[in-house]
C-alpha cells in the first residue's frame, strides 16, 4: 500500500514539475519576445546577417532612403517611375495595402542602401487570379552596385522567413504568399528565382502593355 502511495505521489510530483517547467518556459519566451520587440522598436534594426543590416521598413526610412529605393525599383521597366509619395501611400488605387509596414524590409550596408523588399496582406478578390487571402510580395529591388552577389535571393529568403514568423496570416486554415511578375523573356531570372522558393504559377494577368505571371506559395496548412 505504501509503495502504491509513493508511486502515486511521485507521479503527481512529476506532473506538477512538468507543468511548472512548461509555464516557466512560456513566461521566459514571452519575456524574450517583449524585450526583443522593445530593442527593435528603439533601434529599428531587426538583425545583422552577412554583414548587412536588415530593418523593418518605416515611413521615416522611406523619407531618408526614398530616392535610392525609387531608383532601384525603376531598374524594372514600367510606364511611370516610382515616387517617394507612392511608397508612403496606404492604398494602391482602390486596394488597401494592409499591414504594409509589417511586411516590408530594407537592407543596408552601414548607411548605404543595398536593397528593399515590400509586401502587404492582400485580400481575396474572389476571382481566378487572386482567389485567396495572401501575403503579397509587391516590390523588391537591389541597388545596381550590389547586384550579381546573390542579394536578390537573400532578400526574398529574409522576406519569407520573417513573414512566416511575424505575418502568419492564417485564413481559412492556410498561409499563402503571392507575387506577380512580368512573363517576358528578359524577366526569366526573376521567374526562376521565385520558382526556386517553391512558388507555382497559378494564372496570368493581362495589361495594355504587358502580361504578368501570378504565383502562389502555400507554406502552412492546418489539418
Amino acid at each position: 500500500m505504501r509503495i502504491h502511495n509513493m508511486a502515486y505521489e511521485n507521479h503527481i510530483m512529476f506532473a506538477l514539475v512538468s507543468f511548472l517547467v512548461a509555464r516557466i518556459t512560456i513566461v521566459f519566451m514571452f519575456l524574450f519576445v517583449i524585450v526583443n520587440c522593445i530593442i527593435n522598436k528603439m533601434t529599428k534594426k531587426d538583425f545583422i546577417i552577412r554583414g548587412y543590416e536588415i530593418f523593418t521598413l518605416t515611413p521615416d526610412l522611406v523619407e531618408k532612403y526614398g530616392n535610392d529605393i525609387c531608383k532601384s525599383l525603376d531598374q524594372i521597366p514600367r510606364v511611370d517611375p516610382h515616387t517617394k509619395e507612392q511608397l508612403l501611400q496606404a492604398k494602391s488605387g482602390d486596394r488597401v495595402l494592409y499591414k504594409k509596414w509589417d511586411h516590408s524590409f530594407l537592407l543596408l550596408d552601414e548607411e548605404n542602401f543595398v536593397g528593399v523588399i515590400m509586401g502587404y496582406e492582400r485580400k481575396s478578390e474572389n476571382n481566378d487570379q487572386y482567389p485567396y487571402n495572401s501575403i503579397y510580395l509587391s516590390d523588391f529591388a537591389v541597388a545596381k552596385e550590389y547586384q550579381r552577389k546573390g542579394i536578390g535571393k537573400f532578400l526574398v529568403k529574409i522576406w519569407l522567413d520573417k513573414n512566416r514568423i511575424i505575418g502568419f496570416l492564417k485564413l481559412d486554415g492556410h498561409l499563402r504568399f503571392s507575387v506577380q511578375t512580368n512573363l517576358a523573356d528578359w524577366n526569366e531570372h526573376v521567374k526562376k528565382l521565385y520558382e526556386s522558393f517553391g512558388f507555382k504559377k497559378t494564372s496570368e494577368k493581362k495589361y495594355d502593355n504587358r502580361t504578368d505571371n501570378i504565383y502562389f506559395l502555400e507554406v502552412f496548412k492546418d489539418h
